[in-house]
């Protein structure tokens, strides 16, 4: 404080007080006032309400004025002098008025002197203290100098954040220029202990973790007034740094605080003083200690602080003014990705959509239900009390919300929304094994590949009829194995897919995925058709063709063989099982009595056609592979390029 004081000797120095000059001393004591405007010889004491709730006023014995937060007090000279300093006496014991209390038009606050310098006739001070002042005695000095341009400085927010290598906010001066100002502005710590830092703003050191406040204060010079203003820091000293929300919830760090980089998170739900926010590595719940802007489709990127705490689910107890770090961007909310238990790690949380949830309702006096995925048993935790709709029979379901997984056993499931649980059965022809249970009233979402103008064979545990296929389909043609020949494959026009039946089926478009309503599911098995030796066979999983040329499978509107190793082919199709004697023979395959095209026994599937597996014996899509990950295929582990 000796230093504060010294420097602000100076400035008064600055402010240009001569021997010639006659000081001239003003005292207004308000002890036995009754109203709060003075006028006295050589000055004026104007209150107003300004931006305040309430108006200035008097109170209390001895009286005092109360200036109430945006309050302000103007001091007007009555003659051609200047105001070199006013002094605020407090009615309180004990009590110091700080820099950062006022705002002034003009002039800097000397803490000691309880007193505001400058070299102006008017000076305006305001409360922006945020609480009542009050005020037992004011002094006003003057002298006979000529007045300074009026100089004002602000910062553009009233409150920053100060980590490790940061540098300290600069104010907007107006009144004068940077370059003007550049060598005369001096930055005070109010707490040294901290946040500290020389005089001149440079060498920034977090001392520890707390708030103090910045005062900057430009000295003035022959022409121009001295001002100051003063914002609040918060100075974060050993702060962890975590690049991603996964990381946060496996490390789940509860006894520091966090600056955890946001890159991109969406807010997936928003209730109350939560918002809910997802990253490509996991979910966490973001614990606001008031309202705060957020809403679901938000994009957030930068860095929010805070500290681990975990419910059913982990969250970050978000510190101080939490989005000052963080861009919002407002986008339409978009749907969920899918879950898998298997791929789920340990302590971490994701939001998303789960597949094939199989539910068993074990019946007695009351009832109970048991969730189950991958064989790993999957709990509801209603933390957030939306009170799901649950399921009343077996079936499987479709789950949308976070899946936390606490042990390498049991997954947790809080729903965000009431209808979050639902009927639902996804077949995927690149699954390894496809669920499939009774389940009635369900949607079945179909992710099956067809190319346009191709015969392609599929085989579904779901029926669909002729309004179904020409609804998903369009044009269409879908025929089934009815009779061998004279070395000729027969197939008759259906008109109604039935399940577990293998068809053959052309479209005019390409499709992808198609899906069904309202379908009663039965737990069936997958069929064949077989003739003369010659075995039409469906299969709903990924099924290992034997390379000895027993099995072929439709490809390009021609049956292959599997090469010399084993291979795999998707799921939901079928395939041809030939006996020897039959797969001796070389046969066409007659749609509606009509030769399509021959159906040569001595060709090898296409490379270009394989299934790449993980090295967990996987098959995968190739739109999910990895640069630089290592896949198998055809047997021999392959590296993907890091570009292409």
């Amino acid at each position: 404080m000796h230093f504060l004081r010294t420097i602000l000797l100076i400035c008064l120095l600055i402010v240009g007080s001569t021997t010639w000059a006659q000081h001239v001393y003003e005292s207004i004591d308000y002890a036995h006032a009754t109203s709060t405007d003075k006028v006295g010889m050589h000055c004026k004491l104007t209150f107003l309400a300004g931006s305040g709730k309430y108006n200035p006023t008097l109170q209390g014995t001895p009286r005092a004025v109360s200036l109430f937060s945006g309050n302000q007090l103007v001091i007007e000279s009555l003659s051609n002098k200047c105001i070199t300093k006013v002094v605020l006496h407090s009615a309180e014991r004990n009590k110091q008025f700080k820099p950062y209390h006022f705002a002034a038009s003009s002039g800097c606050f000397i803490v000691e002197d309880q007193a505001w310098s400058g070299q102006n006739r008017k000076m305006n001070l305001t409360n922006i203290a945020g609480e009542g002042m009050k005020i037992v005695r004011i002094e006003v000095y003057l002298d006979d100098l000529l007045p300074k341009q009026t100089t004002s400085m602000h910062f553009n927010e009233t409150s920053f954040d100060i980590f490790e290598g940061f540098q300290l906010p600069t104010p907007i001066l107006q009144g004068v220029t940077n370059e003007a100002a550049k060598e005369k502005l001096l930055y005070l710590s109010d707490d040294k202990n901290v946040l500290d830092c020389k005089a001149d703003g440079s060498e920034v050191r977090t001392v520890s973790t707390g708030e103090t406040i910045l005062s900057v204060i430009y000295q003035g010079d022959e022409l121009h007034a001295p001002c100051m203003a003063s914002c609040i820091v918060r100075s974060w000293k050993d702060i962890r740094e975590i690049a991603s929300i996964g990381n946060f919830n496996i490390l789940a760090d509860e006894a520091h605080t966090s600056k955890l980089a946001l890159k991109a998170a969406e807010v997936v739900h928003v209730k109350g003083k939560t918002a809910f926010i997802n990253d490509d590595s996991g979910c966490l719940a973001l614990h606001f200690p008031n309202t705060h802007p957020l809403k679901a489709g938000d994009i957030l990127t930068g860095f929010i602080l805070g500290k681990y705490v975990r419910n059913s689910y982990p969250g970050l107890v978000v510190e101080n003014n939490a989005l000052s770090h963080v861009k919002i961007e407002h986008k339409t909310v978009l749907s969920p990705l899918e879950v898998t238990g298997d791929k789920l790690a340990l302590k971490n949380c994701v939001y998303g959509h789960m597949v094939n949830v199989i539910a068993k309702i074990k019946q007695g006096k009351h009832k109970i239900l048991r969730l189950s995925t991958n064989e790993q048993d999957l709990k509801i935790e209603d933390i957030l009390n939306v009170k799901p709709t649950l399921p009343k029979n077996n079936g499987c379901l479709g789950l949308t919300g976070l899946f936390y997984c606490y042990d390498n056993g049991t997954i947790l499931f809080t729903p965000l929304q009431k209808n979050c649980i639902y009927n639902e059965l996804v077949l995927d022809e690149y699954k390894p094994v496809n669920t499939i249970v009774y389940t009635p009233n369900t949607t079945v979402i179909v992710k099956r590949k067809l190319k346009a103008g191709r015969w392609n064979s599929i085989c579904l545990p779901v029926d669909m009829e002729q309004n179904e296929l020409k609804l998903i389909f369009g044009e269409h043609r879908l025929v089934q194995f009815s009779s061998v020949k004279d070395n000729k494959l027969h197939f008759k026009t259906a008109l109604n897919l039935v399940a577990g039946m293998p068809y053959l089926l052309k479209t005019d478009s390409d499709i992808n995925s198609w899906t069904l309503h309202n379908v009663n599911m039965d737990a069936i098995n997958a069929m064949e058709i077989t003739i003369q030796g010659v075995a039409f066979c469906g299969t709903f999983n990924v099924k290992e063709l034997l390379n000895d040329g027993s099995e072929q499978f439709l490809s390009n509107n021609k049956l292959f063989i599997p090469a010399n190793n084993t291979r795999l082919m998707p799921g939901l199709r079928a395939f041809f099982r030939f006996t020897r004697a039959a797969g001796a023979k070389q046969y066409d395959y007659v749609i509606d009595e009509t030769t399509d095209a021959k159906l040569p026994t001595t060709n090898q599937y296409k490379e270009t056609n394989e299934l790449w597996f993980t090295l967990d014996g996987k098959p995968i899509k190739p739109e999910q592979r990895q640069r630089g990950q290592v896949y198998i295929k055809q047997n021999k582990k392959i590296i993907m390029p890091l570009r292409f």
